[in-house]
C-alpha cells in the first residue's frame, strides 16, 4: 500500500515494519560476510603460539538482542585466547548505502593507528590491531564490495557503556557523586592525552607511516563522517595547516551543495546566506587562523555512551575512536559533547553547564589551568559544529544564529537579532552582490510562479 494513502497510525506502523525489515537484512548480510575460520587464523597470526576461541553465535538474531555485543552501529564478537587474554572483533554493519571499501579501509587504518598512539601514551583506551592480510582467496569469499566483511581486533576492557544521556546529568539520570566521579575521570583522561608529544602538527588524521616500525605514524587527510569529503577519489581532504583552512574548505563544500540543490532544499537562500555569514566569522577569527606548534588527538563523537564506566562512574576507558582527528589544543580539550549538549544549549544559551563547571574544577584541582581555559573558551567549536549540520528538520533557528555569533564575537555580537526576519534583512543586504545569491533568488521566484 502507498504510504501517502494511509492514516497516520498506519503510516507509523508501516515505517516501523520497514525499519525492522531493513535492520534485519543488514544484520543478516553482516553475519553472512564473516568467516570464523579466517578471523581465528588472523588473530593467531597476531599472537603466534596462542590458540583462541571466537564466540560467534549460530543465529544472527542473538547478536542483535545482546546490548553488550551490539550498540546500534557496531557489532562486537568476543574472542578469547588460551592464556586468558580477551579480545573483541569489532564489526561494522554491512549497510546497503555504506561507502566503498577503500573509504572503510582508510577509516579503520586511522582508527587503529590513533588508538595505538593513545595506548602507548598511557590513555585508557583498548589497544587495536588490523587483521593481517592472508591469501587473496581468503578475501574472495564474497564477490560484492558491499558484502565484504569490515572488522578489526580490539582489546577487551572492563566497564559498561551504561550512560546514554546529555547534561544536566543529575536531573533524574545519575547522582551528584557519580557525576563528579565521571567528570574527574574525563579530566584525567584529557590530562593524559595532552601529555602525548605528537610528532606531527596540523589538522588531519593519523595513519600508519611507510616506516617498518609498527609504532610509526604520519598525519594524513582529515577522515570525516560529515560533508568534508569529495565524491570522487581520493575522497578525503587535508591535512590542513590551520583550523581556519579546514573550516573554510568545509563551508565552501556546503555552499556548493546548497547551490546545487543537494542539501537545504526547503530554504536554499536562507541557508546560503547563513553559511556565508559562518565563513565571515571563521575568516575573522584570529585563533583559528594561527598555526599551532603542538597538536592533539580529539575524539570525534565524545558523547557519554562512548565511556566504559564502572557502576560508580569511574572511567575504565574511552572507546570508538572512529573519525578521530588531530587538531589544536583549544578544540581538542573543549568540553565533550555529553557535558554541554543540553536543552538550554539547543535553545541558544552559551552559559556553561553545571557539568562544565565541574570539569573546570577538576582541571584546576589537577593543576591544569590551561585545560580549564579550553573548557571556558570552547563554545565557538561546539557552536560551529552544530551550525554546520544540514539535517535540520526545523530549518534555520534564531537561537543558533545568535549563539554562534556570540561565541565568535563576544560582546561585539550585541544583544542578538530579535527575529529571523530581522536577521534575513541584514544578511541579504550584506551579501546582495553575491552572484550565487542572485541565482538562488531567481530560482526561488521561478518555482513560486
Amino acid at each position: 500500500m502507498c504510504l501517502t494513502m494511509m492514516g497516520k497510525s498506519e503510516r507509523r506502523q508501516e515505517l516501523l515494519d520497514l525499519t525492522k525489515r531493513s535492520t534485519a537484512a543488514q544484520f543478516e548480510r553482516t553475519f553472512r560476510s564473516l568467516n570464523p575460520q579466517l578471523i581465528i587464523h588472523q588473530a593467531q597470526l597476531l599472537r603466534p603460539e596462542h590458540e583462541c576461541t571466537l564466540y560467534l553465535p549460530n543465529d544472527w538474531t542473538s547478536l542483535q538482542e545482546d546490548k553488550q555485543l551490539y550498540n546500534q552501529i557496531n557489532i562486537h564478537v568476543p574472542l578469547d585466547f588460551g592464556d586468558g587474554t580477551k579480545w573483541m572483533v569489532r564489526v561494522r554493519q554491512a549497510h546497503v548505502d555504506r561507502p566503498p571499501k577503500v573509504i572503510l579501509d582508510k577509516v579503520t587504518e586511522s582508527e587503529v593507528t590513533t588508538t595505538k598512539v593513545l595506548k602507548k601514551g598511557g590513555v585508557k583506551v583498548p589497544d587495536a590491531w588490523m587483521p593481517p592480510l592472508t591469501s587473496k582467496a581468503d578475501w574472495d569469499k564474497t564477490t560484492s564490495d558491499k558484502d565484504v566483511a569490515d572488522y578489526f581486533f580490539t582489546e577487551f576492557i572492563r566497564g559498561e557503556a551504561w550512560l546514554n544521556h546529555h547534561a544536566p546529568l543529575t536531573e533524574g539520570h545519575i547522582s551528584e557523586d557519580v557525576a563528579r566521579t565521571l567528570i574527574q575521570g574525563i579530566a584525567l583522561l584529557h590530562d593524559t592525552i595532552s601529555r602525548i608529544d605528537l610528532k606531527v602538527k596540523g589538522i588531519g588524521s593519523l595513519f600508519p607511516s611507510d616506516s617498518s616500525s609498527t609504532d610509526s605514524y604520519t598525519l594524513g587527510p582529515f577522515i570525516s563522517s560529515s560533508t568534508l569529503i569529495n565524491p570522487d577519489p581520493p575522497y578525503f581532504l587535508g591535512p590542513f595547516r590551520t583550523n581556519q583552512e579546514r573550516y573554510l574548505t568545509h563551508l565552501d563544500l556546503l555552499l556548493g551543495l546548497i547551490y546545487d540543490g543537494v542539501i537545504w532544499t526547503d530554504d536554499p537562500v536562507g541557508a546560503y546566506l547563513w553559511h556565508l555569514e559562518m565563513k565571515d566569522l571563521v575568516q575573522g577569527d584570529e585563533e583559528m587562523g594561527s598555526v599551532e606548534e603542538k597538536c592533539f588527538v580529539k575524539h570525534a563523537d565524545d558523547k557519554l555512551s562512548q565511556y566504559m564506566l564502572s557502576k560508580d562512574g569511574h572511567v575504565e576507558g574511552l572507546i570508538d575512536w572512529e573519525w578521530a582527528y588531530v587538531t589544536t589544543k583549544s578544540e581538542a580539550f573543549a568540553t565533550p559533547l555529553g557535558l554541554y549538549h543540553s536543552v538550554s544549549f539547543y535553545n541558544g544559551s552559551n552559559t556553561l553547564t553545571v557539568e562544565e563547571n565541574l570539569l573546570i574544577q577538576a582541571h584546576e584541582t589537577n593543576n591544569r589551568p590551561d585545560l580549564a581555559h579550553c573548557v571556558r573558551n570552547g563554545r565557538r567549536y561546539q557552536r560551529l559544529k552544530d551550525a554546520m549540520r544540514y539535517d535540520r528538520p526545523e530549518g534555520i533557528r534564531l537561537g543558533t544564529i545568535n549563539a554562534l555569533r556570540e561565541a565568535f564575537l563576544g560582546k561585539e555580537a550585541g544583544t542578538g537579532y530579535e527575529s529571523l526576519f530581522e536577521w534575513g534583512n541584514v544578511v541579504m543586504d550584506k551579501y546582495r552582490e553575491d552572484q550565487k545569491v542572485h541565482d538562488l533568488l531567481k530560482r526561488e521566484a521561478m518555482m513560486s510562479k
